[in-house]
């Protein structure tokens, strides 16, 4: 209890504490099994990123204007960034 590794989804008692939170706030069901606790926005693209970059022949869509760390990690994890710009009209 209390210890922290960058495999875990989190403690049970507090993603049920989640969950719970998500139900009250959206009226929608929440499954505590589907809520993963991370350490920081950052660590949660590495986790995200990680699952989706395998090699370089495999793209990860990126918007554009971006946040610097999506091309970051899409490089480290051995992605190839595909830019898509946005446009407000």
């Amino acid at each position: 209890m209390g210890a922290y590794t960058s495999n875990s989804k989190g403690h049970m008692t507090i993603r049920k504490e989640i969950a719970k939170f998500i139900e009250n706030r959206d009226g929608v069901q929440s499954n505590p099994n589907n809520i993963y606790m991370c350490s920081g926005a950052s660590e949660a693209v590495r986790l995200c990123f990680k699952m989706l970059a395998r090699n370089f022949k495999q793209g990860i869509m990126v918007p554009i204007p971006q946040y610097p760390l999506y091309s970051a990690q899409t490089t480290l994890d051995g992605g190839t960034m595909v830019r898509y710009y946005l446009d407000e009209s």
